[in-house]
């Protein structure tokens, strides 16, 4: 979905003029909102209740302050990884980034 995702802007990146300040991180900016307000009513109407539960659960288990610090550190640094790989998918061609993309999830063996 990450890798449609980005193929997708890629296309509107390339397409020509898309205003003066659409930046690639503005883009990303812009697409990472919009899935978030696209994916949020879903995942509210089928996990609603599990995730309310399992979040109360957690913060009850870490403490409010530890939680919120996490949350914030675990969302902060997924946000920039994934900018960062949307940035340098402007730079390369699509199915070089995506290749890149698979090659980076293949398990490595070690023969002992």
């Amino acid at each position: 979905a990450f890798a449609l995702r980005a193929i997708a802007a890629k296309s509107v990146m390339s397409g020509g003029d898309i205003g003066s300040n659409l930046t690639s991180q503005n883009l990303y900016g812009v697409l990472t909102l919009m899935a978030l307000l696209g994916c949020l009513p879903v995942a509210a109407l089928v996990e609603g209740p599990r995730i309310a539960a399992g979040t109360a659960a957690t913060v009850e288990k870490m403490g409010r302050r530890t939680f919120a610090r996490q949350l914030l550190l675990l969302g902060t640094s997924h946000y920039f990884y994934n900018e960062c790989a949307f940035l340098a998918l402007s730079s390369v061609h699509p199915v070089t980034h995506a290749v890149a993309n698979t090659v980076k999830r293949v398990p490595r063996y070690r023969r002992d």
